[in-house]
């Protein structure tokens, strides 16, 4: 089955819903939930197919938190720029509806330094946000929902460098659960895809 790609252009213009905002703000803002979503944006979303996939804009550590809607988790991430001084993010659909179900929780800091990197056992990453410059430090928003279970089958991906731009892209079935800094800005980044079991009776994809 050939994947679905939204450009978020499009996907604003037609559901005016803001997917960077909420979620992993550095003062400790607190996640979306599925009441702040209004009603034209939950049906533009549960509109959607299963495995439908949005792409965000690049962020640095200027920019607010780059974040998935709900019911979407991150599939791929691209290091762009000096240094690799901005990331970019496509999530992809896992439900068809808005999840319900999902708990989040902000990540710790990651850097060159200790800790390198973050990653879960039992949830998937729904958004990314840098702070210092060149992005040298980056933090994840998880998500754990019984919608879509981490299995623990899980590799590690290249999410490439200022050399070498191109994206870290976890399969289909699989989502991305870690992250990890290497070089002092971190301006080498790899991703943890790990497959992912969706709840009975959501489409395949």
């Amino acid at each position: 089955m050939r994947k679905r790609i939204v450009d978020t252009r499009v996907f604003l213009a037609l559901a005016s819903v803001a997917l960077g905002l909420g979620g992993l703000g550095c003062g400790g803002d607190e996640p979306w939930t599925a009441q702040e979503d209004g009603k034209a944006e939950r049906a533009a979303l549960a509109a959607l197919p299963v495995g439908a996939e949005v792409s965000l804009a690049a962020i640095s550590e200027t920019d607010r938190p780059a974040t998935c809607p709900h019911g979407f988790v991150v599939a791929d991430l691209t290091c762009q720029g000096s240094r690799c001084s901005s990331v970019s993010l496509t999530c992809r659909k896992y439900v068809k509806d808005v999840d319900l179900e999902a708990l989040y929780r902000n990540g710790e800091w990651i850097s060159g330094d200790d800790p390198k990197d973050a990653r879960s056992a039992a949830e998937f990453i729904r958004g990314v946000s840098c702070s210092e410059r060149y992005c040298a430090s980056i933090q994840a928003l998880f998500v754990e929902t019984p919608r879509l279970v981490n299995t623990g089958s899980c590799q590690w991906s290249d999410a490439g460098s200022e050399d070498d731009v191109r994206p870290a892209t976890c399969g289909a079935g699989s989502y991305v659960a870690g992250i990890r800094c290497q070089g002092t800005d971190c301006q080498d980044l790899d991703v943890l895809c790990c497959a992912g079991e969706m709840a009975a009776g959501e489409e395949t994809f």
